[in-house]
């Protein structure tokens, strides 16, 4: 699940809605003919509580991270690669088929979502060769936070102009709805490829049982978090003049040297300060390992934007990084961190989100 903070209306997903336990007991009630999975059942009940804003953005402006997702059976893939874990752990960047296993293995256990690097790139080829071939029923989607809000934006709101910046390739470009607006300047010959590794709850591997239903992601990304690419990003902004602004794509630089990650943060940050303050600024954060790269961005860019997306897992991190509250709930365990204690975390965010 996703939060959505807004500093206009601190902790508006919490404030804001009716509680969660109740909507997901009235579509328990009035649904039981139909069976719903409790992860689809909490899905609707949120989308029952959200309202479209009022007044509707005219042109948006998002980037800039653009990918094709490979969605498999994560269980599958591991049994594939032919590895062996004597015990999950969890590496911030993945070299070998081991340590993909090893690191699959600490957030099956407890159930929670995680995205890691892959370093090697030849260890990459190899669990997409399993992902493409070994699996004929891998699906394809389109992929990358900035991406999937475009998609949902030119779907859900048809009368608002949304302007992709991100890296896309033939099949990103395929899978594109044809009305969200792109640059040439950002195209290349070759995707970028996610794997999605999904499980579902009581699945085993091993001696480890899912406790709940979710999904690990590695990724070789070379363009996502490329300084082309976010130039191009803020030269949009410049000309296409948009009264909402959607910033995702900053985890990838994770890996990058961390000269040249604190040089493209001073980058962000310089244009984010360029944007007039008449125009809101969302920034999605992704999934993260570093806690310095964490700090970085909790000081450098948190403070210029105006409304925050993050999973229990990144607002966990945050806190722990920052020396919040509830650390017990850093790492995330199996189900989800209570909204009173996801109130509290965000209240404990330097400003413009915390007190």
């Amino acid at each position: 699940m996703r939060w959505r903070c807004n500093r206009l209306i601190p902790a508006l997903a919490i404030d804001g809605y009716s509680s969660p336990a109740k909507q997901l007991s009235y579509l328990h009630e009035q649904h039981q003919l139909r069976s719903f999975s409790v992860e689809r059942a909490m899905s609707l009940a949120w989308d029952r509580a959200i309202a479209k804003p009022g007044i509707p953005f005219r042109r948006v402006v998002v980037g800039f991270n653009c990918n094709v997702d490979v969605i498999v059976s994560g269980i599958q893939i591991i049994e594939n690669l032919n590895t062996t874990c004597e015990k999950g752990m969890d590496h911030e960047s993945i070299e070998t088929l081991s340590d993909l296993h090893e690191t699959f293995v600490h957030f099956f256990q407890r159930g929670a979502p995680a995205e890691r690097y892959m370093s090697s790139e030849a260890t990459f080829e190899t669990v997409v060769r399993q992902a493409e071939a070994a699996i004929p029923r891998a699906q394809y989607h389109i992929g990358g936070n900035a991406a999937l809000m475009a998609e949902r934006i030119a779907s859900g709101f048809p009368s608002t102009e949304v302007y992709l910046v991100g890296p896309i390739g033939p099949r990103s470009q395929a899978l594109l709805n044809p009305s969200v607006r792109r640059t040439n300047s950002t195209r290349i010959t070759k995707d970028e490829l996610h794997v999605i590794m999904e499980y579902k709850q009581g699945e085993t591997l091993g001696d480890y049982i899912a406790p709940s239903s979710s999904r690990f992601i590695t990724s070789h990304d070379h363009f996502s978090g490329s300084t082309v690419v976010m130039e191009m990003f803020f030269k949009a902004i410049a000309q296409f003049k948009p009264d909402l602004v959607i910033l995702s794509g900053i985890h990838t630089l994770e890996f990058h040297n961390k000269e040249m990650r604190l040089e493209k943060l001073r980058m962000i940050r310089r244009n984010l300060l360029q944007i007039s303050s008449k125009v809101p600024i969302h920034f999605e954060l992704g999934s993260l390992a570093d806690a310095t790269f964490m700090f970085d961005i909790l000081h450098r860019i948190i403070p210029h934007v105006d409304s925050l997306g993050i999973n229990e897992q990144e607002l966990a991190f945050l806190s722990h990084v920052a020396g919040g509250p509830h650390m017990e709930e850093y790492p995330v365990q199996a189900g989800t961190v209570h909204a009173h204690k996801v109130k509290v975390l965000f209240l404990s965010l330097p400003p413009p989100f915390g007190c």
